[in-house]
């Protein structure tokens, strides 16, 4: 009985500083951005996310593709990936490169390949992928 109050304490001492931590974070593009540089991922994450939630732009997809890509989280990469496509009326191509990425990743190379294909402005490096 002692163990489960302490575990439930020390838990409740960890949402406490999780809350904490998240209000003491600016909740801005450009704070976000800032963090994103500077490789704290999880919290310009956190503010992608929240962002996202109240205005859902593929800037924002983008970033967090990026961020779960760089966190090994391939399967949510492409989820955010798919979603920033879906909302655009002209889709980027760096969002469309990074989608062909994690397909690669996720040996999809079909599919890869296809999404290279939609892109417009090919590098060589692209151009050599599809030959």
């Amino acid at each position: 009985m002692r163990f489960f109050l302490k575990a439930k304490f020390l838990f409740f001492i960890f949402l406490l500083f999780m809350v904490k931590s998240l209000f003491a974070l600016n909740f801005t593009e450009k704070n976000a951005f800032d963090l994103y540089q500077k490789g704290n991922y999880r919290n310009a994450y956190a503010i992608y996310f929240i962002l996202h939630e109240k205005n859902p732009i593929p800037k924002y997809c983008f970033y967090l593709g990026n961020i779960s890509h760089i966190l090994q989280k391939y399967d949510e990469a492409e989820n955010w990936y798919r979603r920033g496509i879906a909302l655009s009326e002209n889709v980027n191509d760096s969002i469309l490169f990074n989608l062909s990425v994690v397909l690669v990743f996720k040996d999809k190379l079909k599919e890869s390949l296809s999404y290279m294909k939609k892109i417009k402005n090919k590098t060589p490096l692209i151009r050599f992928a599809l030959s």
